[in-house]
């Protein structure tokens, strides 16, 4: 059936198997981790939102039980959505801003001192398009790694499979879905490389 065709109607069958092929699809693939899951949802949905310093002590806590690497302190600010802790690595001194989403079911290496501005999206997998209907299609995991010293602008889109060099700057809004060059500023979407950081030349803006 084309759209043309589309009514707004399908066979019952059908309505019936796509929940139960979800439900299905995500005991297979996280069963073995589903008292973790909720554990981690619980403790994460009571302290997304708390401010000030023992905001960022407790979110600090809970994921360094969860996180699966981390090499030291790390700050994590209000309303951040960490999804599948398990599958990231985070270095010291990397901050995560607020309304960040996360999520590192493929595989997520975070960096030393990295900058996560507001909003930023981070993925490590995509859904495979050749299924249907594609709310029960599976994972495709992509792992994604963001280098050292790395800032991601407010509202950037991080896809999954990408590498981001160390140093390189993306500006806000962008959407990146190829490998960086080392201290590369990028902008736009897709995004594109504009210059380099001058880094020690005096202070620049992006």
């Amino acid at each position: 059936m084309n759209d043309t065709q589309f009514n707004g109607a399908q066979p019952h069958n059908e309505v019936r198997a796509m929940p139960l092929g979800m439900v299905r699809r995500f005991f297979n693939t996280y069963g073995g981790r589903l008292p973790s899951f909720l554990l981690e949802w619980t403790l994460q949905s009571l302290i997304a939102w708390i401010d000030g310093p023992l905001g960022l002590l407790l979110r600090r806590l809970l994921y360094t039980t969860f996180i699966h690497h981390t090499k030291g302190r790390f700050f994590i600010w209000p309303g951040v959505s960490l999804q599948h802790s398990y599958g990231l690595s985070i270095g010291r001194d990397t901050c995560i801003n607020t309304g960040a989403v996360i999520d590192a079911r493929g595989g997520l290496w975070i960096g030393d001192h990295v900058l996560i501005g507001p909003n930023v999206v981070i993925v490590s997998s995509t859904h495979d398009i050749s299924s249907s209907p594609i709310i029960s299609a599976a994972h495709i995991l992509k792992p994604t790694i963001i280098g050292d010293d790395v800032w991601i602008g407010a509202n950037a889109v991080i896809m999954g499979g990408v590498s981001l060099a160390t140093g390189c700057v993306i500006g806000a809004g962008a959407i990146v879905t190829k490998p960086t060059d080392r201290f590369g500023v990028y902008v736009g979407n897709p995004a594109r490389l504009i210059r380099y950081r001058s880094v020690g030349e005096g202070p620049t803006v992006v």
